[in-house]
């Protein structure tokens, strides 16, 4: 007799896709604190972004398994739209955003999805300050990270239409740009961990959305040797976001 599936087998969830092309949008929070004697000005601003992030395995399409069919590759493009800070004499402009690109390695089990990945990461916050009387007039530091990122995910099927991951990133920083300059803050030790959570929804065999919360933070030590660090006595810093994203994803 040919077996009939029972209703309470456990169900098998979502295909595991070969690519993977998401567009949305992001609304989160950046703050920038120091630990020191006489701090400069905290900086926090909220802003809403343009948000695009794609994953493809090459060797998968077809629904081919084994070793190779694990290799893929992940990218990330957000961009802040209208933000500014605001000074004494108006505002200024704010170019805040990141773009990342790395490799993908994905385990399958029976119980989740383990995937390696090392990405390269550059990120700003950069402010335009050719409209204000005094560029001094904006008390803050312009920070163009460039960093190596190799973090670690899980993907779990929780229904047939439901799954949910999450991801966690060391960030091994190599350059800030203006804000370790001599005038600036100087030499600093920076490190930092980036963290992922969410769940993708299927509402069609090609077509879900993908709701997400992530959280960054980065440290500074300052080494001492900056203008500004020994005027005000700025020992560290921390510059964290934290955002939540909704994006429509199309699968393959």
């Amino acid at each position: 007799k040919k077996k009939k599936k029972d209703d309470d087998e456990p169900s098998e969830g979502p295909k595991k896709i070969a690519a993977r092309f998401d567009v949305g949008g992001f609304g989160g929070v950046r703050s920038l604190t120091y630990s020191a004697t006489t701090p400069p000005p905290r900086v926090g601003t909220r802003n809403t972004a343009v948000r695009l992030e794609g994953e493809v395995y090459p060797l998968a399409f077809g629904g081919k398994k084994g070793g190779a069919a694990g290799l893929g590759l992940a990218g990330e493009v957000q961009k802040t739209l209208g933000l500014s800070i605001a000074v004494p004499a108006g505002k200024a402009p704010i170019s805040q955003g990141h773009f990342s690109i790395g490799g993908r390695y994905r385990i399958v089990t029976s119980a989740v999805d383990l995937i390696l990945g090392l990405d390269l990461r550059k990120q700003q916050y950069v402010a335009d300050r050719s409209g204000l009387a005094m560029p001094t007039d904006l008390d803050t530091p312009d920070i163009k990270y460039t960093m190596v990122v190799p973090n670690v995910g899980v993907v779990k099927s929780a229904t047939d239409k439901v799954s949910i991951f999450g991801k966690a990133g060391l960030m091994l920083v190599l350059n800030t740009g203006p804000i370790q300059e001599r005038d600036q803050y100087g030499a600093a030790t920076v490190i930092g961990f980036d963290l992922k959570a969410g769940a993708d929804i299927a509402f069609t065999e090609r077509l879900g959305l993908r709701l997400a919360g992530g959280f960054s933070n980065i440290t500074f030590k300052f080494k001492g040797n900056g203008a500004m660090a020994a005027a005000r006595g700025v020992a560290g810093a921390a510059d964290r976001d934290f955002g939540l994203a909704a994006t429509l994803g199309i699968t393959y």
